[in-house]
């Protein structure tokens, strides 16, 4: 079976994970950590044209940091998020894609999120809808913001965070308001 799709991880432990899960033939790219190298970025950029890149990064700063670093080079890639708590380690060691379920890692791959430019996003999410909401500045609003980034699939936020994906990413307020309405 021929994958059109690349999964950018960050170690072999993730691309032994995602074989398991879906066979030997699964296409990944390893980031080596934290530090990409730049042949690393110019290969995905070369490859982005004809096949599909998805980053699933671990839920960590790295992770994020790694996430931000590709999505500059390949604006097109595609996301898939897990939770911290979906990638905790049952015993010892870090967080981790490794860590994450069969389904959490199905469940993230059929999930994809793909980015847009703010050209594009006429109807964009504001500040205003997100404080009216609670989900910024309110006692709750970080366990509110957690829940309704998890139903959202849009990985860990601050509330800076969340207005910048739920924008790239283009969710509508209405999709917004339903996953706020289900968290409460």
């Amino acid at each position: 079976m021929e994958y059109k799709q690349v999964i950018v991880v960050e170690g072999r432990s993730d691309s032994q994970k995602l074989k398991t899960i879906f066979g030997e033939d699964i296409k990944t790219v390893e980031t080596g950590g934290s530090s990409i190298d730049r042949t690393i970025l110019d290969y995905l950029k070369s490859i982005s044209d004809n096949q599909e890149i998805i980053i699933l990064t671990d839920p960590d700063f790295q992770g994020e940091r790694i996430r931000k670093i590709i999505s500059h080079t390949v604006p097109n890639a595609k996301h898939a998020f897990i939770s911290k708590e979906e990638g905790q380690p049952k015993h010892k060691g870090s967080l981790g894609v490794e860590h994450a379920s069969i389904k959490t890692i199905k469940t993230a791959l059929e999930h994809l999120l793909t980015p847009i430019s703010s050209n594009e996003n006429k109807e964009q999410i504001n500040v205003q809808q997100l404080f009216d909401l609670g989900l910024i500045g309110k006692k709750n609003s970080q366990k509110l913001r957690n829940v309704v980034a998890q139903e959202l699939r849009i990985g860990n936020v601050n509330g800076k965070q969340l207005l910048k994906r739920l924008n790239l990413f283009h969710i509508k307020y209405n999709q917004l308001l339903e996953a706020v309405l289900n968290a409460k």
